[in-house]
């Protein structure tokens, strides 16, 4: 069940994401109290989901309008109806989750802190840890196909991978700063935000 989003004093969006018709947003919505925020729109009043937790939502990735993925800091979700029923989370202590990235149904990236990199091909049932060579938090991840995906995080770390995690190459962002969400456009092109940090590359490393 999801209940429409009434007035409240502030709503605190940490992720978006769109697929299909369909807008997701997570994070949380603070009154006297702050809950969790799980809301979506297809053009019509944002839809809130229906069962009230005080854990913020950090990251979304859906596939489609109702085919979708979300996680707080330790579980990751999974809905195949748009909100109306969640599958049972997968859980993961002191994960740290910080970023999402499906890129279908069955194949996705999960990135937190530490440096940690984990990947799923089966809808999130299990999840492989990927070693990255860094110790620094990630906060975002994105990902072209099965084989090239990027993610940044902490002190301008900025990693890539075009064998599907199995390696994962660090790259020069020439900045100390957070990077806090990246944007690939193709396997050359992509774009990266952060702490006072603009960065775009169309070599696939060179920014």
């Amino acid at each position: 069940m999801q209940r429409h989003l009434g007035p409240v004093n502030t709503y605190r969006v940490r992720a978006l994401s769109r697929a299909g018709a369909k807008v997701w947003a997570v994070g949380d919505v603070c009154s006297f109290v702050c809950i969790s925020l799980v809301a979506s729109t297809d053009g019509s009043p944002w839809r809130l989901r229906d069962d009230y937790q005080t854990t913020s939502y950090v990251a979304v990735s859906f596939v489609e309008d109702n085919n979708g993925f979300i996680a707080n800091e330790s579980t990751i979700e999974h809905t195949y109806d748009g909100g109306e029923s969640w599958g049972a989370p997968f859980y993961m202590p002191g994960f740290g989750l910080r970023g999402l990235a499906f890129l279908d149904a069955n194949y996705g990236w999960a990135v937190g802190a530490g440096g940690r990199v984990l990947r799923t091909t089966d809808a999130g049932t299990s999840w492989t840890l990927q070693p990255t060579g860094t110790t620094h938090d990630l906060y975002a991840i994105t990902a072209l196909d099965v084989s090239t995906a990027m993610a940044v995080g902490d002190s301008g770390t900025i990693l890539r991978t075009t064998n599907g995690g199995v390696n994962w190459t660090l790259q020069s962002s020439h900045t100390t700063n957070a990077l806090l969400a990246i944007s690939m456009v193709d396997a050359d092109t992509a774009w990266i935000v952060g702490n006072g940090v603009i960065r775009k590359t169309i070599t696939g490393g060179e920014y």
